[in-house]
C-alpha cells in the first residue's frame, strides 16, 4: 500500500514540477547604462519588484516567480522615459507582457533620492516643461502652461494663446471658472 501511495503521489505531482508558472516582462528602449524598475502587485498581499538593465543584444527581460492566481498590476518606474501607465492582468491566463520605453524629448529633469528613515526612502522627480506649441491651420500658436489654461484645453476645448499678449494665471483661472459654472 505504501508503494502505491508513493507512486501515485509522484505521478500526481510530476506535472506541477514541470510547469513553472511565472510572469515574464520584456522591455525595449532602455538606453545604455540605464536601469528601470518593474513592479507586480496583487492588492496589499503580494509585491514583487525586479530591476531591468540595458541589454545590447535585444529586449531586457524580468521574470517574476511566486505569483498566485488572480488579478495583478504591472507598474513601471523609469526616470527619463515616457512609458505606459499601470496595466492590470489576470494570472495565470496572462503570463507575459511587453513594455516599450520612449526617452523623454529633453533631458531637463532632476531626480533626487534621500534616506528619510523609511524602508523606501524619499524620491522626488521634476521635469522642466517645454513651451507647448500647437499648429492650427499651418500657424503655430504658443500656449500657456498654467494649470487653468491646460484644464480649459482638455476639458472644454478652449485654447488660449500667448502670441498677442500673455495670459496671466489669474485671467486663465477666471475664464476656467466661468466655463465650469455654466449649467451643462
Amino acid at each position: 500500500m505504501k508503494k502505491f501511495l508513493i507512486a501515485f503521489a509522484s505521478v500526481a505531482l510530476f506535472p506541477f514540477g514541470l510547469i513553472a508558472q511565472h510572469f515574464e516582462v520584456s522591455v525595449t528602449g532602455i538606453k545604455e547604462g540605464y536601469s528601470i524598475r518593474l513592479v507586480v502587485q496583487k492588492s496589499s498581499e503580494y509585491f514583487f519588484k525586479e530591476w531591468v538593465h540595458y541589454n545590447a543584444d535585444g529586449p531586457s527581460t524580468a521574470i517574476f516567480n511566486g505569483l498566485v492566481e488572480g488579478q495583478w498590476a504591472l507598474s513601471i518606474d523609469a526616470t527619463g522615459y515616457t512609458f505606459p501607465s499601470t496595466s492590470v492582468f489576470n494570472f495565470p491566463e496572462t503570463t507575459s507582457a511587453a513594455v516599450e520605453l520612449t526617452p523623454m524629448l529633453n533631458d531637463n529633469y532632476t531626480y533626487n533620492w534621500r534616506d528619510d528613515g523609511s524602508a523606501a526612502g524619499h524620491a522626488t522627480q521634476s521635469y522642466q516643461a517645454e513651451p507647448t506649441e500647437i499648429v492650427v491651420l499651418n500657424d503655430t500658436v504658443s500656449v500657456p502652461t498654467g494649470f487653468s489654461a491646460i484644464k480649459l484645453r482638455t476639458e472644454y476645448g478652449v485654447l488660449l494663446s500667448d502670441d498677442i499678449e500673455p495670459w496671466s494665471n489669474e485671467d486663465a483661472y477666471r475664464l476656467y471658472k466661468m466655463f465650469s459654472n455654466l449649467p451643462y
